[in-house]
């Protein structure tokens, strides 16, 4: 079936594939900043307007949150029929599944597909996403409708809008101009509706993610009132079996380890066998796995370290194929607003699960 949605393809055609999906009211085009970071570690990037959002189709009346699975999983099985042809025509190996990496209402979407659709994805990163069953109808059209009247006053006042992108500390500022275009073409429709990601509640897909073996991970930060997963969210996924890890402040260069599990148990590994594993950098801090199995169809990362100037992260958990990682300082744009330490653990975690061929 051929997809309804418009969508971006940018990078070698051959490449493993990131499909980026954005948030409510966003667009392919507000992600810029992060097509340009995949496209310089060498991977192929589709990004899709969903229905109702940027030029795809508007929102249709009778419309829910499934449809945005639906036109994914379209959107994935055309991608995947024309991959296939095209490697048989130049008679070539068929490029991997993809991954999908989405933010809030993309990220939920990505999740819901990844679980249900393991024949077309790979893997799923989703930032701080959105989770359905916390809100009752009532309360999700009422934040509806707040949203639409936030959008109609950008439009009455589009200069105004870019400018306060352009001022703000945590937007990228080659994503300022677009993102407040992406605001203009958002339907009135979907935003009425109060619909914000699939309807499937957010404790049923985590869930299915680890007792089905997916790959998967999981960003969010600590910011009260703006993190949707946060803190609570964590605790909730730990119980469930997904890997947790922390970035933590260290005050001192003597003062961090990493927390791992191996056969033997668990235990915090001295600093001279720390530093062995992991090292900073002035430009980009690495996401390291302290070890691991031979990377593959089951491979685990057993334990991991990140560090980064003044911050590490913390394993609390192992051995899952599902982990999620809190960014302390950050809200529900993890992204954007602390995109060091977001893009040192998204570019390692697919370095490793999903890594870029060399030559």
């Amino acid at each position: 079936m051929d997809t309804p949605l418009s969508y971006v393809t940018s990078g070698p055609a051959f490449a493993p594939a990131i499909v980026l999906c954005h948030g409510l009211s966003g667009s392919a085009f507000s992600l810029t900043d992060a097509v340009e970071r995949l496209l310089a570690a060498g991977y192929r990037v589709i990004t899709p307007d969903f229905r109702g959002h940027g030029l795809s189709p508007r929102w249709r009346e009778g419309d829910d949150g499934q449809v945005l699975v639906d036109d994914l999983v379209d959107l994935l099985t055309t991608l995947r029929t024309y991959d296939e042809a095209l490697a048989a025509s130049r008679d070539v190996p068929c490029p991997p599944r993809p991954v999908i990496i989405g933010h809030s209402m993309g990220g939920a979407t990505a999740g819901v597909v990844a679980l249900e659709h393991p024949e077309l994805v790979s893997g799923a990163v989703c930032e701080d996403p959105a989770l359905y069953g916390t809100r009752s109808d009532e309360q999700l059209l009422s934040r509806g409708q707040t949203r639409l009247r936030a959008v109609h006053e950008d439009r009455e006042n589009l200069v105004g809008a870019a400018q306060s992108g352009l001022e703000s500390d945590s937007m990228p500022e080659k994503e300022a101009l677009v993102s407040a275009w992406a605001s203009q073409m958002v339907d009135d429709a979907i935003l009425a509706s109060g619909v914000v990601c699939p309807p499937v509640p957010w404790e049923k897909w985590m869930r299915g993610l680890v007792d089905a073996g997916r790959l998967a991970l999981v960003l969010t930060g600590d910011v009260p009132g703006s993190a949707r997963v946060g803190v609570k969210g964590l605790e909730a996924l730990k119980a469930m079996g997904w890997t947790v890890a922390q970035a933590y402040e260290r005050q001192q260069s003597s003062d961090w380890g990493v927390q791992m599990r191996d056969d033997q148990g668990t235990g915090v590994l001295p600093n001279d066998q720390s530093e062995e594993l992991v090292t900073a950098s002035d430009t980009q801090p690495e996401y390291v796995p302290a070890s691991s199995h031979e990377w593959g169809e089951n491979q685990i990362i057993d334990s991991c370290a990140h560090v980064d100037g003044d911050h590490s992260v913390r394993c609390e958990e192992a051995n899952s194929r599902c982990q999620a990682v809190m960014i302390p300082g950050a809200g529900h744009q993890v992204r954007r607003m602390c995109p060091t330490d977001f893009w040192a653990v998204t570019l390692s975690w697919l370095d490793h699960f999903y890594p870029v061929p060399t030559k």
